[in-house]
């Protein structure tokens, strides 16, 4: 990928076959749990393959951070946080690196000035916050709006047809879903989908039975631009009154939440 060229290329290109790597495994694991998903009683080796994807899709950030921390003055860096990463860090992580960039002479730079937007307004979607509300129609014609769903909590999954990570994690989603949505949770799917077809399909395939919405956008949506969400997988759980207690939850994590959470 031609990004940036000259001395900044050759830092990005560093990383790239690490990179492809990783994407080689992850589409080895997808072949694994789409192969998987046609046997029958199957939901052990499921988790365990879907526990093999999230592991090393963190292991695939941390490769990231790494190599942005070793190379934090290049543009490359920025570039790569900005892309990969900025979305996932935490408020004082996410500043470290802007920081960072800024003293190393490219605080001008377009994605150093939009991620200190974000820090700017990341407020809002702050863990301890009220979630923003938003109006959108679903699939099914219904208006679908968070403050609707105070009472519950929320979940709040920002995906695509197109998104690996997100598509592994679906059906262990839908699993939790039935497991709870009697004991008070349910979800939202927001889609950063363009093309309806492929997302339509997308939720039929995976079987969703929750609501889902999208702009079909991308990241110009504006519940994206809401959420400050600019990759994905991206996701928040709401308490029963709207706020946000946690963010950017793995499928195993949100299940021991909500187990806990149940159990109040």
């Amino acid at each position: 990928l031609q990004i940036l060229g000259g001395k900044e290329q050759k830092i990005y290109n560093g990383l790239q076959a690490e990179l492809m790597e990783f994407d080689y495994q992850l589409n080895l694991i997808e072949e694994d749990y789409n192969r998987a998903s046609k046997q029958y009683n199957a939901q052990d080796l499921l988790k365990k393959i879907e526990k093999s994807a999230e592991d090393l899709h963190r292991k695939k950030l941390a490769c990231i951070k790494r190599y942005a921390q070793k190379n934090i003055n290049s543009l490359a860096a920025v570039y790569l946080v900005s892309y990969h990463l900025a979305h996932l860090m935490d408020i004082n992580e996410l500043d470290f690196f802007v920081n960072a960039f800024e003293k190393g002479g490219l605080a001008r730079e377009p994605m150093t000035m939009e991620m200190r937007a974000t820090l700017n307004t990341v407020q809002r979607t702050s863990i301890n916050h009220q979630a923003p509300n938003f109006s959108i129609l679903s699939t099914r014609g219904d208006t679908i709006t968070v403050d609707k769903y105070q009472g519950k909590y929320l979940f709040i999954d920002f995906w695509a047809s197109w998104c690996k990570a997100c598509r592994i994690a679906n059906p262990r989603l839908v699993s939790l879903y039935y497991k709870y949505r009697n004991q008070g949770f349910d979800i939202i799917s927001v889609s950063v989908d363009n093309e309806k077809a492929k997302w339509h399909k997308a939720i039929a395939d995976d079987k969703l039975p929750w609501a889902q919405v999208s702009e079909l956008k991308v990241w110009d949506g504006e519940i994206s631009k809401l959420y400050n969400v600019s990759a994905i997988p991206s996701n928040f759980l709401l308490d029963t009154n709207g706020i946000i207690i946690h963010k950017n939850l793995k499928s195993d994590e949100l299940g021991e939440i909500l187990n806990n959470l149940m159990q109040k």
